[in-house]
């Protein structure tokens, strides 16, 4: 190797180092660098019952808890596109109680649910109020009927795990609906409504109900840009 070539070597790392310096310091001094995706874990509450058929009308609200994963990709400061992976545990309580018996069900079924939303933010910076509207896709997981039959006289249990005997439907498509608020550090509170539009009871002629959620939920964004206010960095 050649002096030269040599000294045309360390000119060119000399001219890299600055530039990759220069180009990291103003960005970390200047204006913050838009980031265009985010996402993270999101788990919460959820409270769910059935609606349509009128022989569903001793049926209760179940609680449970929910959790996975949401992925944002922004257009711009307040509109983005979301979608998410959810092990979402859904179902009902069905009570019947009179003077002399008490039966007492517990439909408990499960998805992973798909939103498709398209969320509008008031704030023109990271935080902020937003609202969030589309659909979703909910694929059925497993399935539980459960529960106790009792009368002055005896007392039975019974329980049944077997999808197909219970005649469900293996998806689910439903309307969104949601309202929330991001932070400046990427924590986010949201409500959310969601209408099942499908008979969820697709081998079962004799009734036609449909899954209706409500759901809080708390998630952290990564991915979210950064930017320095007295010499702190903020994200």
């Amino acid at each position: 190797m050649t002096l030269k070539n040599l000294l045309m070597k360390k000119n060119i790392f000399y001219f890299l180092s600055l530039t990759i310096a220069t180009t990291s310091f103003a960005q970390f001094k200047g204006t913050p660098k838009e980031t265009l995706f985010s996402g993270g874990p999101k788990a919460g509450v959820n409270l769910s019952n059935f609606y349509g058929d009128t022989s569903m009308k001793n049926n209760l609200f179940r609680i449970n808890f929910h959790g996975g994963v949401f992925a944002n990709f922004a257009f711009n400061n307040n509109l983005s596109v979301q979608t998410e992976f959810i092990y979402s545990p859904k179902g009902s309580l069905f009570k019947i109680k009179t003077d002399s018996s008490e039966y007492n069900a517990t439909y408990s079924i499960t998805y992973l649910d798909v939103p498709l939303l398209f969320q509008y933010k008031s704030a023109d910076n990271e935080s902020g109020l937003f609202i969030q509207i589309g659909g979703q896709a909910s694929f059925l997981l497993n399935a539980r009927y459960s529960g106790e039959n009792k009368t002055s006289l005896y007392s039975s249990a019974f329980s049944n795990t077997d999808v197909d005997s219970l005649g469900l439907s293996t998806s689910d498509l439903g309307a969104v609906l949601s309202v929330g608020i991001v932070g400046e550090y990427g924590l986010s509170f949201t409500l959310r409504a969601n209408a099942g539009l499908s008979d969820i009871w697709e081998k079962n002629n004799t009734l036609v109900n449909h899954n209706i959620l409500f759901q809080a939920s708390f998630g952290y964004a990564f991915g979210r840009k950064h930017d320095v206010i007295g010499g702190k960095i903020r994200r």
